[in-house]
């Protein structure tokens, strides 16, 4: 009796150690598969990881790019504002020349008109002076006429 008991408690330990084995692999495949799951979604999240890493890289290049050219930018800038600093003290410089040709220009309109009125003073005094000859010349040949003549001397 004790070798039969043996033997029925032996195969029900079997019995549920084949259930147990049945059971630890449907656990085993449940993890198979999940683990399968996760390495998908893991591969899936490493690609979209390099994507943004290059996506990333693109950025920091596009920013370095964009930050040497806001330096040409700002450096254009800067020379443009030389410029025109250059360009204002010109415009101060040529205003302040027009100004004193401006100025010159209204003293020697004052002179020519000085001169002007000198010369024609000058004209209007020479004028009399001619007169008064001319009278002079006129009275002296009218004075001539009226004396006798000499006597001319023919050989």
């Amino acid at each position: 009796k004790g070798a039969l008991e043996r033997a029925v408690a032996a195969e029900a330990s079997l019995l549920e150690s084949r259930e147990a084995l049945r059971a630890a692999q449907l656990h085993v495949a449940s993890l198979e598969e999940r683990l399968t799951n996760s390495q998908a979604q893991l591969a899936s999240a490493l690609d979209d990881g390099m994507r943004g890493a290059r996506a990333t890289e693109d950025a920091e290049r596009r920013a370095g790019e964009l930050q040497a050219r806001f330096g040409e930018v700002q450096s254009q800038l800067q020379s443009a504002r030389a410029e025109n600093s250059k360009l204002a003290a010109l415009r101060q410089e040529v205003e302040r020349t027009c100004a004193e040709q401006r100025l010159r220009g209204d003293h020697a309109e004052a002179e020519v008109r000085r001169i002007s009125g000198k010369a024609t003073r000058m004209a209007d005094a020479l004028a009399q002076l001619a007169n008064v000859a001319q009278r002079a010349v006129e009275s002296e040949l009218q004075a001539t006429e009226h004396l006798p003549s000499a006597p001319t001397h023919e050989t």
